[in-house]
């Protein structure tokens, strides 16, 4: 991807999709964001009506921009290569008083991430570099420890 795709899909993220975008978009339903050491947050979950994977299960190219409206449980997702439609989030127990709240908190943790990775990247291409995971700032979001190949450890589990 060139650093002219790249900073044209972050635009496309920051903005929103547009009429047409969503329409005949890959389906992601079971889904939850995921942030590895040394990699950008993606999004893994059952996958329909992809244009080049078959398997179900898919791992995002870095995510650039989401929006969820957990009320309706529908949302959309833009990573570096294609948009997607967002159907419901992975169940996943949540111990709070208020799961529902707990979630949105989640979710507001990874756009404000995602707003440092944009940055990040932005900085890169104007200095004249390609945009490197590796390169990104780190966050204090508490994650789950643990391998998960071949990204590395878990260090942000957005639900």
């Amino acid at each position: 991807m060139s650093c002219e795709d790249w900073f044209s899909a972050i635009e496309q993220a920051e903005a929103g999709p547009s009429s047409g975008d969503l329409d005949g978009a890959p389906m992601i339903d079971n889904w939850f964001l995921v942030w590895r050491d040394g990699d950008a947050i993606r999004a893994d979950g059952d996958v329909s009506g992809h244009p080049e994977i078959s398997d179900p299960w898919v791992t995002t190219s870095p995510v650039l921009g989401f929006r969820f409206d957990c009320d309706l449980e529908a949302g959309w997702l833009r990573t570096m290569s294609r948009w997607y439609r967002l159907g419901r989030p992975r169940a996943v127990p949540v111990a709070s008083p208020d799961p529902q709240a707990k979630r949105r908190e989640a979710l507001d943790a990874a756009q404000d991430l995602l707003r440092q990775h944009r940055e990040a990247w932005r900085d890169q291409i104007v200095s004249g570099g390609r945009p490197v995971a590796t390169d990104l700032p780190e966050s204090n979001t508490a994650g789950v420890d643990g391998p998960n190949e071949p990204f590395g450890p878990v260090i942000g589990l957005f639900i």
